[in-house]
């Protein structure tokens, strides 16, 4: 923030200008290399093999990808101050607070058509759109409703501190939003009002029974909370470490046939989780001192999109199949290989 504090009007607006091109590199970057846009779609989720995976995990979730947002929101808030400073030494302050008027409604009209029309949707926007393509629209919003300090509150600001109340169940709302969607019984076939009260519904009851009691005592005990993050992070490890619930528990381990010939569940184990879908079709070969193992492992990948169909927008699944050959070995217990298959 000591950056910042010197920083003149042009000065300001120039590196706003500057961060708000930042997301674009994800789609010129690849433009410039001639490479497919949606580069990221190649990724799976779960996935840390290759350069790519790693590459696209870094954009989505790393915080220093989400430092412009941060400086932004800094730079507002300067922009703020150099304009205020501007208007009251002013002879004509409405030239300044007039913008303020309209930059909000710009900015909600603006995400509205981005959100409603297909043809509006930013390129390459399972990415760009997370890393904030839409940062000017939001930065307008924002400073719409802030205003100036020292001018009178707007028409829009004055309007939007009746909704002030939805303050406190703003942030049950964002994190629970898609589980609600996830829940709904028909996705195809959404009502919009029935879904909004839904969702409002489960933030108020979230926000009034987990997160005020649990704001309550963060506050009361200061030194206890020191701890919260060594019990999370024990908590975690333990549920991690539960046994992992049996598909077929009717389905026995062994199935003795004759003395020549058993059925077995071999100990396979997928080394990169069992997240990564289900292994099938197993086969062994034994190599001197060693036993080589080979399966399948195949996932189904479902994920849905905004379409069309028969000139009618629509609600879009894809299935998408993974399947994968893995190859592993163990070494051979000579003496339990010689009392095959009595062993």
């Amino acid at each position: 923030s000591r950056c910042l504090q010197n920083l003149s009007l042009v000065a300001t607006l120039a590196s706003m200008v500057a961060l708000f091109a930042l997301p674009w590199l994800v789609i010129l970057v690849p433009a410039i290399a001639h490479q497919s846009l949606t580069w990221y779609s190649a990724h799976s989720w779960g996935q840390t093999s290759t350069l790519l995976d790693l590459s696209v995990v870094f954009l989505k979730f790393h915080p220093a990808c989400y430092l412009h947002i941060f400086v932004l929101g800094m730079l507002l808030a300067k922009l703020r101050i150099l304009l205020d400073a501007k208007a009251k030494t002013s002879a004509r302050p409405w030239v300044f607070c007039l913008p303020m008027e309209f930059l909000a409604p710009i900015g909600y009209l603006g995400l509205f058509l981005v959100f409603s029309l297909p043809e509006l949707v930013p390129l390459a926007f399972k990415l760009s759109a997370r890393l904030s393509v839409l940062l000017p629209f939001q930065a307008a919003v924002l400073l719409g409703l802030a205003g100036l300090p020292s001018m009178p509150i707007g028409r829009v600001a004055q309007f939007a501190t009746w909704f002030n109340f939805l303050e406190n169940y703003s942030y049950a709302m964002y994190v629970f939003q898609f589980i609600c969607y996830s829940v709904w019984p028909d996705r195809g076939q959404i009502n919009l009002a029935l879904f909004l009260i839904f969702s409002m519904g489960s933030a108020v009851v979230i926000a009034t029974v987990v997160q005020k009691p649990v704001q309550g005592c963060w506050s009361k005990y200061p030194t206890g909370r020191l701890a919260v993050p060594f019990v999370l992070s024990a908590v975690l490890v333990g549920v991690a470490m539960l046994p992992v619930h049996d598909p077929n528990p009717d389905v026995p381990i062994v199935v003795r046939h004759d003395s020549r010939m058993f059925d077995t569940r071999l100990p396979r184990v997928d080394s990169e989780g069992s997240a990564m879908g289900l292994l099938m079709n197993p086969s062994l070969a034994v190599q001197g001192d060693r036993i080589v193992m080979t399966a399948r492992r195949h996932k189904l990948e479902v994920s849905w999109r905004n379409g069309w169909y028969n000139h009618s927008s629509a609600l879009v699944e894809d299935q998408t199949w993974h399947s994968d050959i893995l190859l592993g070995e163990v070494a051979l217990d000579a003496e339990a290989w010689s009392r095959w298959p009595t062993t």
